[in-house]
């Protein structure tokens, strides 16, 4: 019998079992059927979590547990690591694994939060700015050519969230002129995303970046 502990938490005589949901960032195969997950959590933030001997394929995580899939995930504390006891798929993002690049933006967005994040801080905020994004990507009416646009906005978005945003000064009129195009054929898409001026300014540094532009 398992009893309510605290938040997101359920308690019995062996252990403490917590349970959240989060989005699959990456894979590592440990051993010779262990697995760990880099998953960015709802409630804990970016977590490690280790699969015991999830690569058999009798295993009861197999399925749940999928690269840049969103999933529910149960796991108890150790000693030493955080082990998995049970994970659900929520959603596995059909129409971005289905396209090469809404897929490539999905990696580099989940890249990005993986490597500007440290583990174990709950940020609600980056939580939803990533359900947002793979959520636009997912949509079939968004249009693929403008994933690119999509990563440079979530990239500037989490960066100004995390207190790195430069201090930009102009607005080319290039910009507004690429943005208007694009807004124009992703309006009911992106209402919710509410991309602002500043972030505009972002974008445009963004852009010029070689490293960005290797999407």
């Amino acid at each position: 019998l398992c009893l309510r502990g605290p938040k997101g938490a359920f308690v019995n005589s062996m252990a403490v079992h917590y349970r959240t949901e989060g989005i699959v960032l990456a894979t590592l195969n440990r051993g010779e059927a262990d697995r760990s997950f880099t998953i960015y959590t709802k409630d804990f933030g970016k977590l490690e979590l280790w699969a015991t001997s999830e690569r058999k394929i009798t295993s009861k995580l197999r399925g749940g547990l999928e690269k840049l899939c969103w999933s529910e995930v149960e796991f108890i504390v150790g000693k030493n690591k955080k082990t998995l006891t049970d994970a659900s798929l929520k959603e596995r993002y059909h129409t971005i694994r289905n396209d090469l690049q809404r897929l490539r933006v999905a990696i580099r967005i989940g890249e990005t939060l993986d490597a500007t994040t440290s583990k174990e801080e709950q940020d609600k905020t980056a939580w939803l700015l990533l359900l947002d994004s793979f959520s636009c990507l997912e949509n079939p009416q968004f249009h693929a050519n403008s994933s690119k646009l999509l990563y440079y906005y979530f990239f500037w978005n989490l960066l100004s969230h995390l207190g790195w945003r430069p201090d930009l000064t102009s607005y080319p009129c290039e910009l507004r002129e690429i943005l208007q195009s694009f807004l124009a054929k992703n309006t009911s898409v992106l209402y919710t995303l509410h991309i602002e001026k500043d972030t505009m300014k972002a974008l445009h540094e963004a852009s010029r970046s070689h490293y960005l532009s290797v999407i």
